[in-house]
């Protein structure tokens, strides 16, 4: 190859493929740099940029046509030149994160040969070693093109010498078939096939071992003398420029459309393998067939040689294996030690201290460490311990464990600074491309996003600083800042309006110093080495390493700019590099008439009408607190001295600037503003938590007025700024004192230290799992008072509940969960922090709005989910909500959480054992799903339950409902019209129709229903449209539940209905009046008689059992029910003396609904009928598994019970005559006993 090179006897012309202008230069410098080592020095270099994924065939094309803009190729081969194309482009994302750690360029990894540039030794680049082993193929070829694959270095044991038999020929490495199927997998099955022939060969893309012995069975693949030769392609080829020449003419248009073929699939297989690609693809090569069928075979192989030393450095595991063969005292270990001129120590370039066994190290410092096998290219290491690993572009002041077969890559970003990525070796990166793999802060597709636009310069210039950190040996004094209280220097940039102070931060535009030594270290270098000790495990991943606040002090002595800044949501939708902003304001002094502004107080056609006249100025005072939500339009006013405390972004736009001719932002602000925002419900008012004046409490930031006393961390970073007076830290020994406008930074690794202050200090911290009181997870649900559950509490139940239903449905597939709530002061503030964490962990969401829980749990069906939340509380009272969570399992029931899973959701939440993700949110639109439902269960009551479960077997259930909408149901029993209705909905002549199949089958019905101020309020039109004459009580949704706690089940709450029915009774002549009341979030239903009398869940079920068990006989069938052990005898008693049977379960809808799903599946074995119908004392009653997928559905539960009641009352009888039917036994009421704590 020295020969080839050094005589320029190598390609005349090259050409690189790579993916953007920044590796085009960069490669352009390099190579004209190192080009008498790799390459002849008189030969002509030209780097393209492959604009899209063209694929190799059309790559291919694209690069010869934009060189040809420069260079008369055609002539140059007419005249027996040598041209190679070098295809680079591509994500090479089997080998993340070393690409990434090379700006994204997998032809940039580094290998153990050096070269000399600008009189230093460096590492050769992979491109570069494949341009020089590929020398060897430019002298025979004269007149042709050759192209490669810029990811592999092949040593030929055969002759190379073109053979001029094809204007195709096909580098290949012809070898035995193997005799299994692990060697096939492991040897054969990643590379393309070509099968030997007289006259050429024919070429296959990748085969299974099963297709590869069918190819045997049918013959072709054939045997020679008991053996079976084949060939293993290796991507390579070179091509006659005549041939080329038609080839780009027969794609001139695929390459002007931009779109991807590959030489494999599109070319050599339709030209060699006809019976194997579409009719299209053979058709497409017809016309090259026939006009150089005449000239000789067009397309064969050049077979290697069977000893060629194949060196695929394209997966770490295989650069690994490859690399570490420098040391092997083999033959091959030979042939690799001169190709990159190094010896048997596999020391290259590099200084090492420490125990090193069997190790490569290139371009390397290491000292202090124990390494065993391992490979480790351009890093500065201490104090590193590894097995079978590689670490690759790494500098480690302090130290780690590796482990066994791990990879570890540092990358270098100007914003960023260090950052670390870690895998298994044997990881494939294609796969986990788009997973963030902890502890890592990105996904590999995150990540080449990152470094797509970054300069190879800065990266340069970051890893410069780390050196330095590492020649000063610094690692020590980074750890035992980990562990004090870190002093922070900020910064004060005067400003228009006045000035402010960065007094803690790590954003890249300012951030805060700390002195180490003699040097100042920015806090974002400081998180890169020591981030989770800092600011705590949890958060660290939760924010990618980065501190995830700024707090400022703003003097303002005019008024601030009006500005907005939009949400993460926003900013990623507009395509901006920071995420969105939260902000909250404390203020320290304000002179006498001082205002901040937020909102508007009347609304404006355009935002460039903003003047002062139309903001909503609040006076303010010392003390005050506000927060300011992402797109809010703000200001803060003349005379003001605040502290900030904010996101870690940025991203402001401006709107109006009082006059002051500054740039605006109005195009994006129009975008994310919201005009209409309450000024005066973002003041906020202190809530005193665990001894504390907490001010803001949000998902990205905790601040409160700090009290003197014992201060715990948990798992969070604290800031501590002194507002007035001073104050006095004491921890682990240590102490530090903060006068007025200092700030201390407490890591998390500090549990705990004592406060001491004469004046005020804010405290500022984000909540963790550590933060939650276990007594909110219930045994099935989450439940307490709303203010155990501030936001980032509920962030964290969110990527719990997200966490657990990835693992249980599979960690790589989409997943969609619903998330609804009711009408509990709070549920809004949780139901955004709960989508959040949803989201965090890879889940997309269906917001559906204000729901009941039945309503959230239709929705689940309705829009084919994985899950749901519905945030509410059910019957307890205002100050309390919760999380009703339901997953839809393997076997696709729709079940609630049981015990064990609420556990697991649990174990997850408290041990931070979270999945990470970036999950969509879609806002389903106000009211859509409250629609639907109120139809299903209109639609069961008119067609039944036999017609109803046809229909869901039958139809897609929106496509139903939507056909259903659509049917005008007759006044009275029509059986021509429902001859109409049956076509429509196709349903079986055999089914007879039903009584109720009616306009309004519950006519004659007259209901007193108590919603009870909550979510059920749009049930009503359900009644009404069915027939009802509707009474209404406590109609308007009011959180504070006005008139009683929403728990129709306590004689002391039901009293209002109990009395209303009575009275609208006693003035009824003619219709049956009925009263019910539901829960808050509708999933129950308590039903009383005209007289007053309550009838509860277990008589609710008997009564509805007798006419179920007469439908059932007439098939001849025998269904089945289920009732609780609070239930009296009766039930049982009344349910099999009709006929039926009875079953009876433990207390609570998840046993229930468990025996029922089990009993289903049983009984549907054996051909029988699940449980129809199931019922608690309580209320709750659920339709079986085929009907209503055994929801406990309150308004689907008082509509089947109205049917009884409405078909009793055509026969003359009354709900009382009903109830009476039933025998009574006497029956102590539930007695419940409120304990202080369940933990």
């Amino acid at each position: 190859m020295d020969e080839i090179v050094q005589g320029s006897e190598g390609f005349d012309l090259v050409i690189i493929v790579t993916s953007n202008d920044k590796q085009a230069a960069f490669w352009k410098e390099r190579l004209e740099a190192v080009k008498d080592q790799i390459i002849g020095k008189d030969a002509r270099i030209y780097c393209v940029v492959e604009e899209w994924e063209a694929g190799q065939l059309l790559g291919t094309l694209n690069a010869w046509e934009k060189v040809s803009a420069y260079e008369d190729l055609e002539s140059l081969l007419r005249q027996g030149g040598k041209i190679a194309i070098y295809h680079t482009a591509g994500h090479g994302k089997r080998m993340a994160p070393l690409v990434q750690s090379e700006g994204n360029d997998k032809a940039g990894i580094k290998l153990p040969g050096l070269l000399n540039l600008s009189g230093r030794k460096v590492p050769m680049r992979l491109l570069e070693a494949v341009i020089y082993q590929s020398s060897i193929f430019a002298p025979s070829r004269k007149g042709r093109i050759c192209v490669f694959w810029a990811d592999q270095i092949f040593i030929p044991s055969g002759d190379v010498e073109f053979e001029g038999k094809h204007h195709v020929e096909l580098f290949t490495i012809r070898k035995p078939a193997p005799d299994t199927r692990e060697e096939w997998e492991r040897e054969w099955q990643a590379y393309g096939l070509v099968i030997p022939r007289e006259d050429g060969c024919m070429m296959l893309e990748k085969q299974s071992w099963d297709e590869f012995e069918r190819l045997v069975e049918d013959g072709v693949i054939k045997q020679e003398d008991g053996r079976i030769i084949i060939g293993k392609g290796l991507g390579c080829f070179s091509i006659s420029y005549e041939f080329f020449i038609e080839v780009l003419s027969e794609f001139k248009k695929d390459l002007e459309e931009r779109r991807k073929l590959d030489t494999d699939p599109d070319l050599w297989m339709p030209l060699t393998s006809p019976d194997r690609v579409e009719p299209e693809k053979r058709a497409r090569v017809e016309p090259l067939i026939r006009r150089f069928d005449s000239k000789g075979a067009i397309f064969g192989d050049k077979d290697m040689g069977a000893g060629t030393y194949w060196w695929d450095l394209g997966q770490p595991i295989l650069y690994h294996e490859h690399l570490l063969k420098l040391t092997q005292d083999t033959e091959e270990g030979e042939v690799m030690r001169a190709f990159f001129r190094a010896d048997s120590s596999g020391i290259i370039g590099s200084e090492v201290e420490g125990m090193l066994r069997g190790c490569v190290v290139v371009d390397s410092r290491v000292e202090d460490s124990d390494l065993n096998e391992c490979v480790v290219i351009s890093s500065m290491i201490r104090g590193v311990s590894g097995n079978k690993s590689l670490i690759y572009n790494c500098i480690e002041l302090s130290g780690f464990d590796l482990g066994d077969e791990n990879v570890v890559a540092d990358l270098f970003h100007p914003m960023k600074g260090k950052i670390r990525m870690k895998r298994g070796i044997l990881r494939d990166g294609k796969k986990d491309w788009d997973m963030r793999l902890l502890p890592n802060p990105y996904s590999y597709r995150e990540l080449e996003h990152l470094m797509r636009d970054v300069p190879i310069d800065d990266t340069l210039r970051e890893r410069e600083t780390w050196e330095r950190y590492w020649r000063l040996n610094l690692g020590d004094k980074f750890e035992q800042l980990s562990r004090s209280v870190i002093r922070l220097s900020g910064s004060t940039l005067e400003k228009p309006w006045g000035s402010e102070s960065w007094i803690c931060s790590g954003h890249p535009k300012n951030p805060s110093m700390i002195k180490v030594g003699e040097i100042d270290v920015s806090l974002i270098h400081l998180l890169n080495h020591r981030g989770e000790e800092i600011i705590g495990d949890q958060l660290y991943r939760d924010f990618r390493g980065e501190f995830p606040v700024i707090l400022k002090f703003i003097y303002a002595r005019e008024n601030l700019s009006v500005q907005v800044h939009p949400s993460d949501d926003d900013a990623a939708r507009l395509g901006e590099p920071e995420p969105g902003k939260t902000e909250g304001w404390y203020v320290i002094d304000a002179e006498p008439g001082a205002k901040i502004y937020l909102s508007l107080r009347r609304q404006i056609a355009d935002l460039s009408e903003i003047c002062e006249d139309v903001l909503h100025g609040l006076e303010i005072k010392k003390g005050d607190v506000f927060l300011v939500p992402p797109g809010t339009l703000h200001a803060i006013g003349a005379g003001t001295h605040l502290f900030e405390i904010q996101e870690s972004s940025d991203l402001t736009y401006r709107v109006w600037d009082w006059g002051r001719q500054r740039e605006t932002h109005l195009d994006k602000a129009c975008l994310v503003s919201i005009t209409d925002q309450d000024a005066e419900s973002l003041k906020q008012t202190p809530r005193e938590i665990d001894g504390e004046a907490v001010l803001l409490d949000t998902v990205y930031f905790t601040l409160s007025l700090a009290s003197s006393g014992l201060q715990e961390t948990k798992g969070s970073f604290h800031t501590l700024t002194c507002i007035e007076g001073e104050a006095e830290i004491e921890y682990n020994g240590g102490r530090e004192r903060l006068s007025t406008g200092e700030t201390a930074l407490i890591p998390a690794s500090i549990t705990s230290y004592m406060l001491r202050s004469n004046g005020k200090v804010l405290k500022s911290y984000l909540r963790t799992p550590s933060h939650i009181d276990p007594v909110i997870f219930q045994t099935y649900d989450v439940r307490a008072p709303e203010t155990m559950l501030p936001d980032r509490i509920c962030y964290y139940l969110g990527k719990g509940y997200g966490t657990y239903l990835r693992r249980e449905r599979g960690e790589e597939s989409e997943h969609w969960v619903c998330v609804g709530g009711g009408i509990r002061l709070s549920t809004e503030r949780i139901r955004k922090a709960l989508i959040d964490g949803i989201r965090s962990s890879g889940v997309n969401v269906y917001d559906i709005g204000i729901t009941s829980t039945p309503e959230l749990y239709f929705a689940i069906p309705f829009l084919h989910a994985d899950g749901g939340i519905n945030i509410t509380a059910s019957h307890n009272e205002a100050i309390y909500n919760g999380l009703k969570q339901v997953i839809r399992s393997d076997d696709e029931f729709i079940m609630s959480i049981n015990a064990d899973q609420m556990l697991e959701i649990k174990r997850i939440i408290l041990g931070s054992d979270f999945l990470y993700g970036k999950g969509e949110r879609v806002k389903v639109k106000d009211g859509l799903i409250p629609r639907y439902h109120n139809l299903l269960v209109e639609s069961n009551c008119r067609l039944g339950r036999e017609i109803w479960i046809h229909l869901l077997r039958e139809w897609d259930l929106k496509e139903l409902l939507d056909t259903l909408a659509e049917i005008e149901f007759p006044g009275k029993a029509d059986g021509k019209r429902w001859q109409e209705i049956k076509e429509r909905l196709r349903i079986p002549d055999e089914i007879e129709m039903p009584e109720t199949a009616v306009a309004a089958p519950l006519d004659g019905l007259k209901v007193v229903i108590d919603f009870g101020n909550g979510s059920t309020w749009r049930t009503k039109s359900v009644y009404l449209n069915l027939g009802c004459e509707v009474v209404g009580l406590n109609e308007t949704p009011d959180g504070r539940f006005p008139a009683h706690h929403p728990d129709p089940i306590k004689a002391k709450y039901r009293r209002q209905l109990e009395e209303l029915t009575v009275k609208v009774a006693e003035s009824e002549k003619e219709k049956e009046v009925v009263g019910f009341g539901h829960d808050e979030d509708g999933d129950r239903v308590i039903f009383v008689r005209s007289d007053g009398r309550v009838v509860e869940g277990d008589r609710t079920l008997a009564i509805q059992a007798k006419d179920i068990i007469e439908e059932y006989r007439k098939k001849g069938k025998v269904p089945r029910f289920m009732g609780e052990v609070k239930f009296s005898r009766v039930t049982e008693e009344f349910i099999t003396s009709h006929g039926g049977i009875y079953i009876m379960s433990p207390t609570g809808f998840a046993f229930i609904k468990e025996r029922m799903k089990e009993i289903y599946l049983a009984s549907k074995e054996k051909g029988e009928e699940g449980v129809v119908l199931a019922a608690e004392l309580s209320g709750h009653q659920m339709s079986g598994q085929e009907e209503n997928w055994m929801f406990d559905d309150g308004t689907l539960a008082a509509v089947k019970i109205l049917s009884v009641i409405a078909k009793a009352k055509r026969r003359g009888r009354t709900f009382i005559d009903l109830d009476e039917e039933v025998p009574r036994y006497p029956a102590t009421p539930e007695i419940n006993i409120r304990l202080p704590t369940n933990r």
